[in-house]
């Protein structure tokens, strides 16, 4: 009966120091991304390429050699990097052309200036662009005129 006694006790001291006052430091809030750090986290990678000729007729995910590899890369600083793209390879500035922080424009040797809407994936339109259709050994067989819409997602 003692060791119980003294177990008992021993438990009630324990309990006892524990204060229900202890302050309890709360968790920080972590700080959202801001939208340049969203853009410059990831390089993007193409995800679809649609070509709409200026005759109306849509081909979907036309097949541009080597757009598999397309990818863009945006840094803090308003740079940038391409590989492959319509653009070429290369450095490249950007900047943000809204207040909502949801249009970048690219701007690439100073002439081609192409903007994108960046959310969650990241899509931009290139109209009256012209294309030279090859055969399946790289020959030019002819051209084709209208519009390259392309779709990025983050890698």
């Amino acid at each position: 009966m003692k060791k119980y006694f003294l177990l008992t006790a021993f438990a009630a001291a324990v309990l006892a120091s524990c204060s229900k006052d202890d302050p309890v430091t709360p968790t920080p809030t972590p700080t959202p991304p801001t939208k340049t750090e969203l853009l410059a986290q990831k390089r993007w990678k193409i995800k679809s390429v649609t070509f709409i000729r200026t005759t109306g007729d849509t081909l979907q995910n036309v097949r541009i050699v080597g757009s598999e590899n397309w990818r863009v890369q945006f840094k803090a600083d308003s740079t940038g990097i391409a590989t492959g793209t319509i653009m070429g390879d290369g450095n490249f500035t950007w900047s943000f052309t809204n207040a909502a922080k949801t249009a970048v424009r690219i701007v690439k040797n100073g002439n081609f200036n192409y903007t994108f809407e960046a959310d969650s994936l990241l899509r931009g339109s290139i109209p009256n662009l012209t294309l030279t259709l090859v055969d399946g050994s790289g020959n030019p067989v002819g051209t084709v005129t209208g519009t390259l819409n392309e779709t990025y997602n983050r890698e």
